[in-house]
């Protein structure tokens, strides 16, 4: 698919978040890729008041094409960034997207689940790249990895920033995030259905308090 590279783009910071600056995002031609690069860099989907004013790792869990990681890499520019993305083609745009920031940003190619599993791709309501959305299927051919052995993989004792839209899977996530949640600083995530909201919310509310929503991401944030 053509490639169309987005001239710089500017980050519109916040008091004390740092690392301002601008880049170069390469988009699709003809896919959702604009309308991700204008919820993230234009409505600013993830610059709340509640972020901290530094973070030394962040988790960016449904990456996409990069364009989310690029943000917030550039607000904290001595964070190392874990950015996981399932779909094939995303990764390949992720990685193109952020191979600027060298070994702060680490391209994992996978799906996250509340267990190390395997996982089958499908397409989403409307069958677009950034609505991919996965089911376990134990021969399913996308490896998928649990926070916390995300956490040991690279040697995470805490999350300052964990951003999450996996379309759907929230659901298993959050609802069986006993084992790592209290690691995490501040959570944005989008839900998917009132459905993924309510299953995580009994969880969740041990541990987090819910902030405020910016278009379709809830921030919430420890206790």
């Amino acid at each position: 698919m053509p490639l169309n590279a987005f001239a710089r783009r500017s980050l519109c910071g916040t008091p004390g978040g740092g690392g301002r600056g601008g880049g170069t995002t390469l988009c699709r031609l003809g896919s959702s890729d604009l309308a991700v690069f204008e919820q993230v860099f234009v409505e600013e989907h993830y610059n709340s008041t509640h972020l901290p004013d530094t973070a030394e790792t962040i988790f960016d869990l449904g990456a996409n094409i990069g364009a989310s990681t690029s943000w917030l890499a550039e607000r904290y520019p001595t964070a190392r960034v874990v950015a996981v993305e399932p779909d094939s083609r995303n990764f390949w745009m992720l990685r193109r997207n952020t191979e600027h920031y060298g070994t702060r940003v680490i391209p994992v190619k996978g799906g996250v689940w509340s267990h190390p599993t395997r996982l089958d791709l499908r397409p989403g309501h409307d069958s677009k790249p950034w609505s991919i959305r996965v089911v376990e299927d134990p021969t399913g051919p996308l490896e998928a990895y649990s926070i916390d052995e995300l956490m040991t993989r690279h040697a995470c004792e805490r999350i300052d920033i964990l951003k999450m839209d996996i379309e759907r899977a929230e659901e298993v996530v959050l609802s069986h995030c006993d084992k790592w949640i209290a690691s995490v600083g501040v959570l944005l995530v989008e839900f998917h259905s009132e459905r993924g909201l309510r299953r995580a919310a009994d969880v969740l509310d041990r541990y987090m308090t819910r902030r405020d929503d910016i278009g379709e991401t809830s921030v919430f944030t420890a206790r």
